[in-house]
């Protein structure tokens, strides 16, 4: 007690005043909780994502782009124009040559 009462008055400076000694515990306290949250990110980070997450970043890194994308060119699926359908196949073909 002699020697903290001495470091709390200036006359130790070799030892922490109780004022540096409380802040040193408080900052040991919050560097072991904090390796304890780092240590709990870490193994979440292992978990692989579920099908749920795997489709939302499908959506939200491909399919989404790709849609806004066609939407600027004014591609649509009404305005999408396909070719007709041959009108004679090879079976047809045969038939209208007897």
């Amino acid at each position: 007690m002699i020697r903290q009462a001495e470091a709390d008055h200036g006359s130790r400076p070799d030892l922490l005043t109780t004022a540096e000694r409380a802040e040193l515990v408080q900052l040991l306290k919050e560097t072991a909780e904090l390796r304890r949250t780092n240590e709990i990110l870490k193994a979440a980070s292992v978990v692989p994502p579920s099908c749920n997450e795997i489709q939302r970043l499908f959506i939200t890194l491909v399919s989404q782009p790709l849609h806004d994308a066609a939407h600027r060119l004014g591609w649509s699926a009404k305005t999408a124009s396909h070719p007709d359908p041959p009108r004679y196949t090879p079976h047809t073909q045969a038939a209208d040559q007897r």
